[in-house]
């Protein structure tokens, strides 16, 4: 049977090389789950799975290597039977399950996008669907969105209710990028814009969400270096979950529809203003994830369409927040005009431009702002997959019903501590109380509360 070959998209391109060259095959794994207090039918759940991956083809991707290169394929079928269950009479039972499963990385080569599992927790009377996916299919945003289809499905199944439309197909989505891919003319301008921008603008250094005076990083200053070396072999990570207030949010939210600023972009800016604080005032420099998804179809999309956006942050301490932040808006705006550059090649840019190494990085995190709207009488929970190459990953999850927050904090062990996290944490939510309260404060007095 003839089949369509497609290359890996930009997004793709960039899962693909973490994964490849790293010993850790599970930085090709997400792991989520959905938890509901009253007893389901795994026969139905079965049927509504095997639904979502027939309605989703980035479900049914398989990956091959043609000619030395990595290439995808849509399956016409794919059919998930023998769902392993599974009964827990305790966390400790449950925590130990998530360490062994989460390490081996999924079976992406031979057309494994999606693993559940079936899991019974005694001790709280709850019934769950733990999912292990591969991110070369599936991103961070696109998981809110594969939760609620199955749910969705799930609900479809057991009471036969019409099945709402289909999300848009991903493969529409390969087609554009690889158009976007082969557009030369645009790519040279695109790195000329990224030479011009960046090198115009003040060196940043590395900052964190540890303190200035850790002392692998001190040892890394004394060397004269502005960027943190690579612990891919001991990327370890510490995760935690901390709250941000449904009213303190939705002080942000109505903040951002006054100033028609994004709620993505404050929280961004606000995390890079108190590692900056931490660490001298230095500008900063970090990767957001912008998600991609134009269309209202696209929106509810699951395929992996993420472009990470290298941001550069400055601070004026002696002028206001508004001021501030009004700065780096008009720059996050000419930058994502340009987001359809390939991230590998953006990375070369800065590298030079910056003077850092292949093994160190500049930047201290990723960060992503997932929206999402919970169903109720359902739990939904990300997991960490226990590694990561950067020094932190942090995921906001904003749950546009009741209005809170949760911010994912997953950190190298090896640079970062629990106790490091809480106090980080601590000093955004104040700096964010302190914003909304008197957005015309100067920095400098924003940080004394």
């Amino acid at each position: 049977m003839e089949r369509n070959y497609y290359p890996l998209t930009r997004s793709q391109d960039v899962v693909n090389l973490q994964g490849k060259y790293s010993p850790f095959k599970r930085l090709y794994n997400i792991l989520f789950s959905i938890s509901v207090g009253r007893k389901v039918e795994w026969d139905i759940m079965t049927k509504a799975i095997n639904l979502v991956v027939e309605r989703n083809d980035c479900l049914r991707l398989c990956f091959e290597k043609k000619d030395k290169q990595l290439m995808q394929y849509i399956q016409d079928k794919v059919v998930i039977t023998d769902i392993p269950m599974y009964e827990f009479k305790s966390e400790e039972e449950f925590t130990a399950f998530i360490d062994k499963y989460r390490k081996p990385g999924i079976d992406f080569k031979h057309g494994r996008m999606i693993e559940p599992n079936y899991i019974y927790l005694a001790d709280k009377k709850e019934y769950m669907v733990f999912f292990k996916v591969c991110h070369l299919a599936v991103d961070t945003y696109g998981i809110a969105n594969l939760a609620n289809d199955v749910l969705c499905c799930y609900d479809a199944v057991e009471s036969g209710k019409e099945l709402p439309p289909a999300p848009s197909q991903f493969e529409q989505f390969i087609i554009r990028d690889i158009k976007i891919k082969n557009n030369k003319e645009q790519l040279e301008k695109d790195c000329k814009f990224f030479q011009d921008f960046f090198k115009s603008r003040p060196f940043p250094r590395y900052t964190g969400i540890h303190s200035e005076d850790n002392p692998i990083w001190q040892k890394q200053l004394k060397k004269g270096r502005k960027a943190i070396k690579n612990f891919m072999l001991k990327s370890d990570t510490v995760a935690d979950a901390k709250k941000i207030s449904a009213d303190l949010c939705k002080e942000v939210e109505r903040y951002c529809t006054e100033h028609r600023q994004s709620m993505a972009s404050f929280m961004f800016y606000v995390m890079n203003m108190v590692s900056s604080d931490m660490h001298k005032r230095v500008p900063s420099y970090n990767l957001n994830l912008c998600n991609c998804r134009g269309t209202v179809s696209e929106r509810k999309t699951l395929g992996t369409m993420v472009q990470s956006q290298g941001v550069l942050c400055q601070f004026d301490w002696d002028k206001s927040f508004a001021e501030n932040f009004d700065v780096f808006s008009a720059d996050e705006n000419q930058l994502l005009r340009h987001i359809g550059y390939p991230d590998l090649e953006f990375e070369d840019i800065i590298r030079k431009i910056y003077n850092f190494g292949v093994f160190e990085y500049m930047e201290f995190c990723t960060f992503s702002f997932v929206p999402m709207s919970k169903i109720n009488g359902y739990d939904f929970q990300l997991y960490s997959n226990g590694k990561f190459p950067l020094p932190a990953y942090i995921m906001m999850l904003y749950d546009t019903e009741t209005g809170e927050a949760t911010m994912l904090y997953d950190c190298q062990k090896i640079l970062t501590t629990s106790q490091d996290i809480d106090f980080f944490h601590k000093k955004f939510v104040s700096f964010i109380s302190a914003i909304v309260k008197s957005p015309s404060a100067s920095l400098s007095e924003i940080t004394k509360n």
